[in-house]
């Protein structure tokens, strides 16, 4: 099974509620990639990449690169215009139980195969962020690994 995404938490400054990837690496400034990743999966997901109590030291290997896109959109008078890096992380099946979604980022987390949510998408597209479409597109190079 696959992660679709989260559905946003309402709280969010925009796309409350609605359905996206499962987090942002948002680097901060001079922060390497694969730290704000590794960093990003713990803060919105409680995923720690890195469990030393089973022997998992933090790791980024497990995260594949699946390409970039830019991104615009408005919401409510405000507008986002953003270069999007899209990631995959091969969660280990002994870490999926430890997923602890931060309810500040995430109200709802699904597991689906890439063809439900192709058709989820389909029926419902207003139900996903304006963005997901267009990650979920570079993420497919990875995703049909599995």
């Amino acid at each position: 099974m696959l992660c679709a995404g989260t559905g946003r938490a309402m709280g969010k400054y925009h796309s409350g509620g609605k359905w996206s990837n499962a987090c942002c690496s948002h680097p901060r400034r001079h922060e390497l990639m694969k730290y704000a990743l590794i960093d990003r999966l713990e803060e919105e997901l409680g995923l720690y990449v890195g469990y030393p109590d089973i022997g998992l030291p933090k790791d980024s290997s497990q995260i594949h690169f699946c390409g970039m896109f830019k991104y615009f959109a408005q919401f409510d008078g405000l507008a986002e215009h953003e270069y999007d890096r899209v990631y995959v992380y091969e969660i280990p099946k002994e870490l999926i139980e430890k997923i602890k979604p931060n309810p500040e980022e995430i109200m709802d987390l699904k597991w689906l195969t890439l063809s439900e949510i192709e058709e989820w998408y389909d029926r419902e597209p207003e139900a996903f962020s304006a963005w997901f479409m267009q990650a979920l597109q570079f993420a497919k190079r990875q995703l049909v690994k599995y």
